[in-house]
C-alpha cells in the first residue's frame, strides 16, 4: 500500500500523540498515595517555563522530521 506524505505525517501523529497521551495519563494514575507534607512543593513560573520548552522542542523536532519523510 502506497501512503502519501500527509497521509504518512498524520499516522506518525497520531502514533507520538497516543504514545505521549498513554504516558501522561499513567504519570497522572500513578502518583504516591502519601506524601510527606515537606515534601510537597507548588508548581512555579520555571516549572511551567520548563514543561513549556521541552514541548516546543518536541514540536520542532517532529516538524524537522516531517522534512525528512
Amino acid at each position: 500500500m502506497h501512503m502519501s506524505n500527509k497521509e504518512k505525517a498524520y499516522l506518525i501523529g497520531g502514533i507520538v500523540g497516543m504514545i505521549l497521551g498513554a504516558g501522561t495519563v499513567w504519570l497522572l494514575m500513578n502518583f504516591p498515595e502519601e506524601t510527606p507534607k515537606d515534601e510537597s512543593k507548588p508548581i512555579t513560573g520555571g516549572d511551567v517555563l520548563n514543561i513549556t520548552k521541552t514541548a516546543a522542542s518536541l514540536i520542532r523536532g517532529l516538524d524537522d522530521f516531517r522534512y525528512r519523510l
